[in-house]
């Protein structure tokens, strides 16, 4: 699968188990500073990217963040005042982490690593989590299962095209295909380093 994004965001979602209950006063605040993009943790020096924040009872919540600084989610609860107990990732990507148990990992498939970078926007992950997939379900496949505007059957097309023909895309020159697959393979890189650490 080609990836034809320069900034193409890695969306990876948490579920967290609070030390203390959240008031709805209280996710309804952090829900919008998180969402902000303007916090910025003790020791650093650039506000995080945005962040989605959705409550799931009292003491749990889900997190969807964009990038993977140091203790992240237990410093963004920090700085609102509340502790971190307990913290599960849920997806990376566009693949749902249901199934594997706790502790243990597994080699990824190319089908893995193409639902990984599948697009699927962060709105769409938090959504189908919320909604319940079965385990070990790619979050991507319910998208395609969905997306069948003309628009994105046309992109489809110009993929299986480029696939076969080997062409630039949408008047892409060949230097900077390249360039945008040699950032796929970083990021396929950095985040095949990331799972063997799980």
């Amino acid at each position: 699968m080609r990836h034809h994004s320069d900034s193409a965001v890695l969306a990876q979602v948490y579920e967290a188990k609070l030390a203390a209950p959240l008031t709805d006063k209280e996710a309804e605040a952090a829900t919008r500073r998180f969402a902000s993009g303007s916090i910025v943790l003790q020791g650093d020096f650039e506000p995080l990217l945005p962040a989605k924040l959705v409550p799931l009872g009292e003491d749990r919540v889900r997190v969807s963040i964009q990038e993977g600084r140091y203790h992240q989610i237990r410093r963004m609860f920090s700085s609102i005042g509340h502790e971190v107990l307990r913290l599960h990732r849920v997806s990376v990507g566009g693949l749902s982490l249901a199934g594997l148990p706790e502790g243990e990992w597994r080699y990824l498939s190319q089908a893995d690593i193409d639902d990984i970078f599948s697009g699927v926007t962060t709105e769409e992950i938090m959504t189908q989590l919320t909604d319940g997939i079965p385990s070990g379900t790619s979050l991507a496949l319910k998208r395609k299962e969905e997306d069948r505007s003309p628009l994105a059957q046309q992109a489809a097309d110009v993929d299986a095209e480029d696939d076969d023909n080997d062409v630039a895309v949408a008047g892409r020159s060949p230097t900077k295909k390249m360039r945008v697959d040699d950032k796929i393979r970083r990021r396929r890189a950095a985040l095949k380093m990331m799972v063997e650490k799980l």
